[in-house]
């Protein structure tokens, strides 16, 4: 596929996430974690399995709507007022529907049935809070994509992007336990307290509240088996086999907190402890879940490392737009000058070349936050978050 969409029209296909009122099934699709492979790619990518009952719905869809999909990406182009036809699709979606959008960039990619309309179409997912959907027999535990082919990886790493935002739980699922188990265990006290002060009509002064997290305590005994370090050991060690295959956009709530890129491959070791803060209720998780995409931002902020490479210098603004430009088109280099002064830059090795003087410098896409708090998580206040 070519790395470069052109200068065609830009086609967005969206799932919702999560609608248990109007789609109870929803509940069930996101529960059924058992893998399975996939005919579209089992041909050359026979350890590359997926999220069985998401892979469903994402060929289910693809079948109901593709016919749909082809027809306007055929007609575009003749359409009145529009002189280029579809160059570019973009799969996006928020947690349930995020991992639909991951797979069917993978069906887009991989199935033959399609392939004689999107030949020349350049294909990206930008998804939120998607949870692990890749799955790679005994893959998981031993570093993930590890048994994926090294293609595949690739066009992932650069053409599909989810963004999580700091104890989100979903996005651990099912492939990360020991962060999903305390989680829950702290969300579930939570909840019960909440409720067994709400069902009493006590008060928040702190003898009640003792009451109340006693009388939720044995409530939560009761089912907490199951995510004990005992309970459904098996399963657990299992499900650790699901990875992400996306670049992470990951945002940390904290004083002076910074969005940042994580490769998927490292994602585990960098996002899978679980931080126990005391005044992390059930709310705060769900604000976690929700916070993307409300406050993404299209704006990116690009920086380069100074002489002596220890400190990096944001780039002025004409730079970064051009930058930012070359990389959202697919370009491989972009040149440009400053001052007098004209450079080339290499989004692939994320290096600058001065084309007088031949000196090279790393750069790097910069994802500020500036500071953000929990209290600002947890109320969705907007925060200026940068896509890679």
């Amino acid at each position: 596929r070519p790395r470069q969409p052109g200068a065609g029209t830009t086609m967005f296909i969206a799932w919702q996430g999560t609608q248990a009122a109007d789609r109870p099934m929803d509940i069930f699709t996101d529960l059924s974690a058992a893998p399975a492979r996939c005919t579209a790619w089992n041909q050359t990518h026979d350890t590359l399995w997926a999220h069985s009952a998401m892979l469903a719905k994402s060929q289910s869809d693809f079948l109901e709507h593709w016919k749909k999909v082809e027809g306007v990406m055929r007609v575009e182009g003749q359409a009145e007022g529009v002189m280029e036809e579809v160059s570019h699709v973009v799969f996006t979606g928020h947690s349930l529907g995020a991992g639909c959008a991951l797979i069917a960039h993978m069906l887009a990619l991989t199935d033959a049935s399609a392939s004689s309309l999107v030949e020349d179409v350049y294909f990206e997912s930008i998804v939120f809070a998607s949870p692990m959907v890749w799955y790679s027999p005994n893959g998981g535990a031993g570093g993930g994509a590890g048994n994926i082919g090294d293609d595949i990886k690739e066009i992932f790493r650069k053409t599909s992007v989810n963004y999580v935002f700091d104890q989100d739980v979903v996005p651990r699922l099912p492939g990360l336990p020991y962060f999903y188990r305390p989680a829950a265990k702290q969300m579930a006290k939570s909840l019960l307290s909440h409720e067994v002060a709400k069902k009493l009509g006590v008060g928040d002064h702190t003898k009640s509240k003792q009451i109340i997290d006693q009388i939720a305590e044995v409530g939560f005994d009761m089912f907490s088996t199951f995510l004990s370090e005992d309970g459904a050991q098996g399963t657990f060690e299992e499900l650790e086999n699901y990875f992400h295959l996306s670049k992470i956009v990951y945002a940390a709530s904290k004083p002076g907190g910074r969005a940042a890129p994580v490769e998927p491959n490292n994602f585990k070791d960098c996002c899978g402890s679980f931080v126990d803060v005391k005044d992390q209720d059930y709310k705060y998780f769900l604000a976690c879940h929700s916070f993307f995409p409300d406050n993404v931002t299209a704006e990116l902020l690009w920086e380069f490392k100074a002489k002596g490479g220890t400190k990096w210098i944001r780039f002025d603004p004409e730079t970064s737009k051009a930058l930012s430009r070359a990389s959202r088109m697919g370009k491989s280099t972009e040149t440009y000058k400053v001052g007098k002064t004209e450079y080339e830059a290499n989004l692939d090795d994320m290096t600058q070349t001065n084309l007088t003087t031949k000196r090279t410098r790393d750069i790097r896409c910069s994802f500020d936050f500036g500071s953000i708090s929990t209290a600002a998580a947890a109320s969705s206040t907007p925060i200026s978050v940068h896509p890679p």
